[in-house]
């Protein structure tokens, strides 16, 4: 069972982020277990954008950015 209610767990991020992504990222677990769906949305829109960019830039694929976004979905 996962420790996390929104983010799925199971999808890993094993590709190389930004120190920027990173950081957004542990603060969605964050507001994830503090059950912060607000903050929690706020955040997971950032990493949507911020994998946007990345995949428009040629940093990640557009596989790469799926998995972002579903490692963190909207909620």
């Amino acid at each position: 069972m996962s420790k996390f209610r929104w983010v799925n767990d199971e999808i890993k991020i094993d590709f190389p982020v930004s120190k920027a992504m990173k950081n957004t990222m542990e603060e969605a677990e964050q507001y994830d277990l503090e059950n912060n769906i607000s903050e929690y949305n706020a955040v997971q829109d950032m990493i949507e954008l911020m994998g946007k960019e990345g995949y428009v830039t040629g940093m990640y694929t557009k596989e790469q950015w799926d998995r972002l976004c579903k490692r963190y979905p909207y909620v």
